[in-house]
Parts: structure tokens; C-alpha cells; sequence
């Protein structure tokens, strides 16, 4: 019998690219760095970061765990806590990049200098 499923091999489907965004956004908001995170979680950081860009899929007892971590409830991570709607996929990846900049920022007073710099710029246009 011949199987009529696609194989998508290397191409994140838009809901594991939504699950990896919000779950680095739960992680930044608890103040992890993906090294620490991947601790609590007993995964290797590179797991964690496949997650985060939806290069791998999140298992449901994964998930399970991370949501324990994150005190977010499994949902969340759909996207269901913030907006039920399908975020498009290039939203989500420009969003994913805006967060890997952020990480990089070298501390807190930078990140709050930046915060107000795009509000302004929000503000304005």
C-alpha cells in the first residue's frame, strides 16, 4: 500500500515555529538562559534551541514538563493565553529573530534603553 502522507523533512510547520516562540518567550520571562532552561529540563541546550526555531517538535509529555518549569499552562504555548488566531509563519520568524537580538543584548539597561526606542518608533509611525 502506497502512503499518501507528505513528508516534510526540514521544513517547520507553522504551529512548531508558534510552540518554539512561545516557549522562549516563557523562558526570557523567567530570566533562563536556554543552558540553564535545558538543565531543568534534563535536554541538551541545542534541544532546547531546536524547539525554540521549530526545527524539532515538542513532545506532549515535554511539553507537559516545560509548562511545569515555565508555570504556563500547557495552552499557552499554542498561543491560546495570548491569541487564539494562527499567527502567519513569517510573523513568527521575524519575531523569533527580534527575541535571538534581544538575548544578545549585553545587559538590562540596554534592553530597557531599546524597549523605549521601539515604543517611540511605535508611537510615531
Amino acid at each position: 500500500m502506497i502512503s499518501t502522507t507528505k513528508k516534510t523533512k526540514g521544513c517547520a510547520k507553522p504551529l512548531d515555529v508558534k510552540i518554539g516562540t512561545m516557549l522562549r518567550l516563557a523562558r526570557l520571562e523567567k530570566g533562563y538562559s536556554q543552558e540553564a532552561f535545558a538543565k531543568k529540563i534534563d535536554l541538551t541546550f541545542q534541544q532546547v534551541q531546536k524547539y525554540e526555531k521549530g526545527i524539532n517538535r515538542v513532545s506532549a509529555s515535554t511539553l507537559k514538563v516545560i509548562s511545569q518549569v515555565l508555570d504556563k499552562p500547557v495552552d499557552y504555548f499554542y498561543g491560546e493565553a495570548i491569541d487564539s488566531s494562527e499567527i502567519p509563519l513569517p510573523k513568527l520568524k521575524v519575531l523569533s529573530r527580534v527575541v535571538t537580538a534581544w538575548e544578545k543584548l549585553p545587559n538590562e539597561q540596554v534592553r530597557a534603553q531599546m524597549l523605549k526606542t521601539i515604543e517611540a518608533i511605535g508611537e510615531a509611525a
